[in-house]
């Protein structure tokens, strides 16, 4: 399917999340799924821009 790359990557990144692992950081996005850090991080920003995560700046997980 041509054009849907990102929504294939969102999509990854949120299933990653599970009970066991409720939480990921950047630095994990990026070595979980071999994205470049400017990637992992605007996948992270639009999936928060849409309320699909929440963004801890205490822990920046």
């Amino acid at each position: 399917m041509t054009g849907t790359q990102s929504v294939f990557r969102a999509l990854s990144i949120l299933h990653a999340f599970s009970a066991q692992r409720p939480t990921l950081t950047g630095p994990e996005v990026t070595e979980m799924f071999g994205y470049s850090p400017p990637t992992a991080y605007r996948l992270l920003r639009a999936l928060e821009a849409e309320h699909f995560l929440v963004f801890d700046r205490t822990t920046r997980a």
